[in-house]
């Protein structure tokens, strides 16, 4: 492990429990505006396609068939998430120094115009508690970069605090269900989850959240847009998995090429192997 450490015990201990933590970034506030500034040209405003979806969001990421793989070899985004800060943060959380990527996204919420649906709870993969337990965790990560304040009015992330340890004893039970993609909660197991709480940072704060920890989306009813960089981060002994949704695999082993091709020698560790 890492002799660097950047969270205390009752930071990680607080992960474990409630698998979720938001601590402070490492980035000054010009490489934020920089973030933000490249999001507002990448992600402007679409009207929705689907009824029964949020309208005033728009989404980007590596899997998604049309999406535009070059722009995540943009500098300002590469200065982002080749930044060690993400990488001694996993290692502390997932247990293991090898850490590497496990997806990249970026999404901006509008102020709230159409009404439509917001996207539902939901949890981003399966995984069975023995996974999120051992030593080192054989689970995925996420990490979010706020570019905005988020306030209670500004689509805050809504988390179910500890849901990812029930939802793990229910695949401990039933493994048959678990692949490669997430499930809506009407397809999780009849449990009180409890209240959910609301992600609140400041614009450079970072969210840590454990992939199958339940969460979802909320409306926004600022004036103002949200603005989230995803970074995705596994122990380097977990395989990559690509979701049914995605783009060709040679696609995606190209692009991990080309990104590999664009770090620092000393970060291309981060980079995946997929086999």
């Amino acid at each position: 492990m890492s002799e660097q450490k950047i969270l205390t015990e009752e930071q990680v201990n607080q992960f474990d429990c409630d698998g979720s933590i938001n601590v402070n970034g490492p980035f000054t506030t010009e490489e934020i505006e920089a973030v933000s500034k490249l999001l507002d040209e990448m992600l402007p405003f679409e009207e929705s396609k689907k009824n029964n979806y949020d309208a005033t969001r728009v989404t980007r990421d590596i899997f998604s068939k049309g999406g535009k793989l070059y722009e995540f070899y943009n500098p300002v985004l590469l200065n982002i998430y080749q930044h060690p800060f993400f990488e001694r943060v996993a290692q502390q959380l997932l247990y293991t120094d090898k850490i590497t990527f496990n997806g990249f996204a970026m999404s901006k919420t509008y102020p709230f115009r159409i009404s439509k649906k917001v996207s539902g709870e939901h949890v981003d993969s399966k995984y069975r508690y023995s996974e999120i337990i051992a030593r080192p965790r054989r689970i995925g990560i996420s990490s979010m970069l706020y570019l905005t304040d988020v306030t209670p009015d500004r689509a805050p992330l809504k988390i179910w605090p500890g849901s990812h340890i029930p939802i793990g004893k229910h695949y401990d039970e039933h493994p048959e269900l678990i692949d490669t993609e997430g499930s809506q909660r009407a397809d999780l197991p009849d449990h009180l989850f409890g209240d959910p709480t609301i992600a609140l940072a400041k614009a450079g704060q970072v969210t840590f959240f454990i992939n199958s920890l339940l969460h979802g989306a909320s409306e926004n009813r600022d004036i103002e847009a949200r603005k989230v960089f995803y970074l995705g981060l596994k122990p380097k002994c977990l395989k990559y998995k690509i979701p049914k949704r995605a783009k060709e695999k040679t696609i995606i082993v190209n692009f991990f090429k080309g990104m590999s091709l664009r770090l620092p020698m000393n970060r291309r560790h981060m980079v995946p192997e997929i086999i």
